[in-house]
């Protein structure tokens, strides 16, 4: 942890490492939940799987906030960056319980 008062932070290549990978990652889930709400082009809607995309791109905005927005933004003001994390993991919670809820209904 860093103390507030440094001006320069140097990146060792762990943290280079986790970055990369974690946003690899969070935009692999981005991308694939988006393509779950989008659907196939000729196929019926289905509304669980929409609503798990949704949830995969909410837990990615989670990732890329809580492990490279973090790190790249050391300064970043505390309250916003817990607001969007706590948001965006709510909203993840909401979208998985109601994929469910969906499945379970259409079952």
């Amino acid at each position: 942890m860093l103390h507030p008062n440094t001006r320069h932070r140097s990146w060792s290549s762990r943290h280079v490492a986790l970055s990369a990978l974690s946003f690899f990652w969070a935009t692999a889930m981005l991308v694939l939940g988006l393509r779950l709400v989008v659907g196939a082009p000729n196929a019926s809607p289905n509304l669980p799987l929409a609503l798990f995309g949704l949830a995969l791109a909410m837990a990615a905005l989670a990732l890329f906030a809580q492990q490279v927005a973090n790190r790249l933004f050391p300064r970043r003001s505390r309250r916003i960056s817990d607001t969007v994390e706590l948001t965006t993991g709510a909203l993840f919670v909401l979208c998985l319980a109601l994929a469910v809820i969906a499945h379970i209904a259409t079952w």
